[in-house]
Order: structure tokens, then C-alpha cells, then sequence
């Protein structure tokens, strides 16, 4: 087997010409990871932005419930005192025992409706605000997700 200078400068010219096709791919796939890159730092930015004002409107909704909170408890003051200043103007009348017997039932009965009701209202701010923060963070995450269960498929 000879080898001549003409073939040997064939395999070079050959292999220059791999070396320069390997070079090329090796330019596009960096320049492919450096788009993967950007995309990957794009979508944490949006994801933080997202998150920010999520946790914006969360701490609204969340204030929001407090001031429900609030108002319910004034109610419940205000209805308290005006339960306790008709017990007394009643107490002014009463004749006999069974009178205050009746001042006595009606106050609590009063009473009692007025807290059932305040409960209740404070029961359903509470579970609005539980079905607003579920759903919230369910919202919140199904990007994440989604693209967790993207990445596992490939």
C-alpha cells in the first residue's frame, strides 16, 4: 500500500472539512443552549413578576377578609349594647316576677340570634377567603407544573 502526497492531502482536505462541519454544529447547538438560556431566564423573571403579584393580590384578598372581620365585630358590639339597653328600658315596666322572667328569655333569645348571625357571617368570610387563597395557589403553581410534567415527557 503506497501512500502518495496526493491522497494524504485529500484526507487532509477531508478532515479540514469535518473539523470545519463539527465547528459549525458546535456554534449552532451553543447558540441553541443560549436561546434555551435566555428563555429559561425570561421565564423565572415572569415567574417572579407573576409570583410579586399574586402575593399582592393575596395580601388584598387577605386584608380585605380582615376588614369583613372587623365590621362584623363592630356589628356584634353595636347589637350587643342595643341589646343590653332594651333589657334595661324593659327591666323600667316589669310588675312581677314572671315579667322579669320574660325580659330575661327575651334577652338572650336576642342575643343569641345576634351571635348565631355574627358567626355565621364570620364563617362565611373565612371560608370564601380558604376557597380564594386555594384556588389562589393552585392557579399559582399550574405553570410550574405544567412545565415540570413537559420537562419529565421529553
Amino acid at each position: 500500500m503506497s501512500v502518495s502526497i496526493e491522497t494524504v492531502n485529500q484526507d487532509l482536505a477531508r478532515l479540514e472539512a469535518d473539523v470545519r462541519h463539527l465547528a459549525d454544529d458546535s456554534r449552532r447547538l451553543i447558540k441553541d443552549v443560549g436561546k434555551q438560556a435566555r428563555l429559561v431566564q425570561d421565564e423565572a423573571v415572569a415567574a417572579q413578576f407573576i409570583a410579586t403579584e399574586e402575593t399582592i393580590g393575596n395580601a388584598g384578598s387577605i386584608l380585605e377578609a380582615m376588614a369583613s372581620l372587623r365590621d362584623i365585630q363592630k356589628e356584634q358590639l353595636r347589637q350587643f349594647f342595643e341589646d343590653q339597653r332594651e333589657s334595661f328600658n324593659a327591666l323600667k315596666g316589669i310588675r312581677s316576677p314572671i315579667g322579669l322572667l320574660e325580659v330575661g328569655l327575651d334577652h338572650w333569645q336576642r342575643r343569641a340570634r345576634h351571635v348565631a348571625a355574627g358567626l355565621n357571617q364570620a364563617v362565611d368570610v373565612v371560608s370564601k377567603e380558604s376557597r380564594h387563597r386555594t384556588a389562589a395557589m393552585a392557579q399559582m403553581w399550574q405553570p410550574f407544573l405544567r412545565l415540570v410534567q413537559n420537562d419529565w415527557r421529553k
